[in-house]
Formats: C-alpha cells, structure tokens, sequence
C-alpha cells in the first residue's frame, strides 16, 4: 500500500504507533490499517486533503526512521 513501510501489523510498527502525535497516528491508521482514501479521512477528520496527505506522509517517515533503526 503505502511506500517501504514494513508490514503495519508487525509489533516493532504497532509499538511505535503511540509515539506519533495523534493527528498523524489516526491518519496513518485510518490510511493503512482501514485503507480509507485521503478524501474520506478528511471528511471523517474534518481536514483537508492536503493536511490529511501531510499527517500520513509525516506518520509513515516517523515509522520508517523508527523500525529501520532497530
């Protein structure tokens, strides 16, 4: 689904999910674990698109810096 982010369901992912701020968390999971399109995250959230695309982009760098780390 989303670009070089290792399985989402694997602890070393879902351990570091509670260390996003919780805009960014509930992006990512609405994004990745409920595969929900940019637009229905922003309607759910009420947000923009644009700030929706950022907080999952910003979300999926955070866990890829963290799981590639360990």
């Amino acid at each position: 689904m989303e670009e070089d982010l290792p399985e989402i369901g694997d602890p070393a992912v879902l351990a570091h999910l509670d260390g996003l701020p919780d805009d960014q968390r509930q992006a990512v999971q609405l994004r990745v674990l409920e595969e929900l399109d940019y637009y229905e995250i922003a309607e759910r959230t009420g947000s923009s698109e644009p700030a929706v695309r950022q907080r999952v982009s910003r979300g999926l760098k955070w866990l890829r810096g963290r799981v590639g780390d360990e």
